[in-house]
């Protein structure tokens, strides 16, 4: 029998983890790309008559039935007029003039003719408002409808493209547009369909005919054009919101956190009523919603005012800060924004959530994320980490890192709670695939309230040599302390039962297991007691290396 492509192991379980798949093929940039991947637009350089000049803007878009519309509330035509409004919003974020677009069609047999003519029409009325000529495209056969449009577009008046730029602490964040609206109409369409056009208009429009915001776009493109080009480098950076601000700020601030304190008068009056039906926060849906494309920006705060002077609707949301993550009013903000690889097609938010009971527990695993990635002793996206905790009904359970989850940027999406007999309580994800390994030393346990499964170098390498099991026993007190603490674990595939099996078995008698080529588990009273005990076993790894390699 034949392997299945979806046999080659576990599947990309977040966007972030599948763009890192790509960044390891493909080179970023080149000499027509000279500022790479990773803004609204690739800036293409080389073909005019400074050819060190990025002259066009070019962005790819899907658009695709059941993932970002519905032909159940969607006419034909507003189903063709969001496709190409989408895919322009992102040459809104880069300051560009529309120039032309080229459109894949993927198409069920079953359309009717005069059914692809309102599509066609809906799509001719916006290439027509944004001055877009069609080049040409494709066309193929399909179960559901879907569009794929690539668009260019060259510079306004400001003579610049705006791009993603390094933030840096104390820059300003803003908002051009509205937020939560096209989410509270999202809402609204799925519950009542288009009869929610009565009671929420605004909302509704917004997800069915959202308004690509070329023309600020390009009023910011213009403003740094006149800066001197040490001071344009960095002074605006520029992105569309897609998949809502939770989503989006990280994504434009590049690591750096965001200190968000803003008035709920910046709330639209529709979301505030939809938040009332949906029986959740407005503030919730402001920053998790999607698919505004309003315009997200970051500028040096001595920038501000002069922004502020040019688009008076412009909103203030807060300013960088140098502690990753999302803090409003000065306390984390422990949802999480829409990725299309956790959650699937868009929903209302109030699905997944995760218990509020668990919300410090949550906190602690974020942080001793961020503590593990920053001591070296994760990296990438391997590692997993877990709290036993007690629910509001009494039960035990365990709230664990899904699978894929970087550690160094943890929020409540990438959490999963599980029972102790390993089902799936709540969470937008897949749990880790050593979850059962977490499961089996809390059973085995009780006292336990914490595991760290982590891949510390130093511990890895030694246990790649011939005689690992002998590497930490050296004449020190402080090693010998510690190495006591450690039982050494016969190599298993991981997330396999025979590993989390033997790991159970041994963590009975032993806070600490060293497997071989696979890193080190340690559990406890707390993570705080786990990372410790990481750091000493890890120092005692670093210091038998040095010494071997003195001695060789």
């Amino acid at each position: 029998m034949e392997k299945s492509w979806d046999d080659e192991g576990a599947r990309p379980e977040s966007e972030d983890v599948l763009l890192a798949l790509i960044n390891a093929e493909f080179p970023s940039a080149c000499a027509h790309v000279p500022f790479g991947r990773g803004h609204d637009c690739a800036e293409l350089a080389g073909f005019a008559a400074d050819p060190g000049q990025p002259c066009l803007a070019l962005s790819t878009d899907l658009f695709l039935q059941d993932i970002h519309f519905s032909s159940r509330y969607f006419l034909p035509e507003e189903a063709g007029g969001k496709a190409l409004s989408a895919a322009v919003s992102d040459l809104a974020a880069a300051g560009a003039k529309p120039l032309g677009f080229s459109l894949g069609l993927m198409l069920p047999a079953s359309l009717s003719a005069k059914t692809l003519s309102r599509i066609f029409s809906g799509m001719a009325g916006k290439a027509r408002e944004y001055g877009l000529a069609l080049s040409g495209g494709d066309l193929s056969r399909s179960d559901k409808i879907g569009f794929s449009i690539t668009l260019w577009g060259t510079t306004g008046p400001g003579h610049v493209f705006l791009r993603r730029a390094a933030a840096k602490v104390g820059d300003a964040i803003f908002l051009i547009g509205e937020a939560g609206l096209a989410h509270a109409g999202l809402w609204a369409l799925e519950k009542y369909g288009r009869q929610a056009l009565t009671s929420l208009p605004r909302a509704c429009l917004a997800h069915l005919d959202p308004k690509p915001l070329l023309r600020e776009g390009q009023i910011l493109a213009a403003l740094v054009g006149v800066l001197p080009v040490e001071e344009a480098v960095d002074a605006i950076s520029l992105m569309d919101v897609s998949d809502g601000l939770l989503r989006d700020i990280p994504r434009l601030l590049g690591g750096r956190g965001a200190a968000l304190d803003f008035s709920l008068r910046l709330i639209p009056e529709e979301v505030l009523s939809a938040a009332k039906l949906m029986q959740v926060e407005a503030t919730e849906i402001f920053l998790r919603g999607g698919e505004d494309y309003a315009l997200l920006g970051r500028c040096k705060p001595d920038l501000w005012p002069r922004v502020k002077e040019a688009l008076p609707g412009a909103l203030l949301l807060g300013e960088v800060c140098a502690e990753p993550g999302i803090f409003l009013r000065g306390t984390p903000y422990l949802k999480s924004g829409f990725d299309h690889f956790c959650t699937g097609q868009a929903r209302p938010v109030q699905d997944g959530e995760l218990p509020e009971e668990i919300n410090q527990a949550a906190l602690e695993i974020i942080k001793i994320g961020r503590e593990s990635r920053r001591a070296g002793f994760t990296s990438g996206f391997n590692s997993n980490i877990s709290l036993r905790v007690i629910l509001s009904d009494g039960r035990e359970a365990c709230l664990i890192t899904r699978a894929g989850a970087d550690k160094a940027y943890l929020t409540m999406q990438d959490l999963v709670l599980l029972s102790l007999d390993g089902n799936k309580i709540s969470g937008r994800a897949d749990a880790s695939t050593e979850s059962w390994m977490h499961l089996e030393i809390y059973r085995a346990t009780p006292q336990s309230k914490a595991v760290l499964h982590s891949h510390p170098p130093c511990l890895l390498a030694l246990s790649l040599s011939p005689h690992w099991d002998k590497g930490l026993d050296l004449p020190l007190p402080e090693v010998e302390r510690f190495r006591a603490c450690l039982a050494l674990t016969p190599f298993f595939p991981p997330g396999t039962p025979e590993l989390a099996a033997v790991v159970g078995n041994r963590a009975a008698a032993y806070p600490a297991l060293w497997l071989e080529r696979h890193g080190l588990v340690t559990h406890g009273p707390d993570l705080a007691y786990a990372l410790g005990l990481t750091g000493e076993l890890e120092q005692a790894a670093k210091i038998s290396l040095l010494s071997h390699g003195l001695a060789s």
